[in-house]
């Protein structure tokens, strides 16, 4: 099983492509269906599993955070799947990577979950591991993603300040 990460209007495009056989699509409550195309998109899709919640990691008036419970629907639509599983959000950066992360920690184990990610394009949003670290009872997991993005960090500074 392959867990795939893409944006909103990757899921359009390659919909049109092929079927994708299990699509967890996330995105925010006021508009979830933004860009022409991803309401068909989810529609095609053999399975889906749509998600609404902001990209946000702590309270802000009139958003909506991600909860426990979505976390765990996710994680169970994920393992119910047979074959590959598309994880999109609006970017394909933060809710999605968290989300295919958990799934590939569950499935995979935490060592190997850094797979599912692109050093150069997914930033996971903190609340979302921090609910699975807590789903799964291992803290560890908000400690590996602070490693992931320190390293992100140290990399950009040595690109952009290498005086430094």
């Amino acid at each position: 099983m392959k867990i795939k990460i893409m944006p909103h209007f990757g899921v359009i495009v390659t919909s049109k492509e092929q079927a994708i056989e299990n699509l967890i699509f996330i995105s925010e409550p006021t508009n979830p269906f933004f860009y022409k195309g991803s309401k068909e998109a989810v529609e095609k899709a053999k399975n889906s599993l749509v998600l609404l919640f902001d990209d946000i990691t702590y309270p802000i008036e009139k958003c909506k955070m991600p909860t426990k419970e979505d976390i765990e629907k996710a994680l169970s639509f994920a393992e119910d799947c047979k074959g590959d599983i598309v994880v999109s959000c609006t970017a394909g950066v933060s809710r999605s990577s968290a989300i295919a992360y958990l799934i590939a920690a569950k499935k995979f184990g935490v060592e190997k979950a850094y797979d599912v990610l692109n050093f150069c394009s997914h930033w996971p949003n903190d609340l979302i591991i921090s609910l699975g670290a807590e789903i799964f009872n291992l803290p560890v997991l908000n400690d590996e993603i602070k490693k992931y993005k320190d390293g992100i960090r140290k990399v950009t500074n040595a690109l952009y300040f290498p005086e430094r």
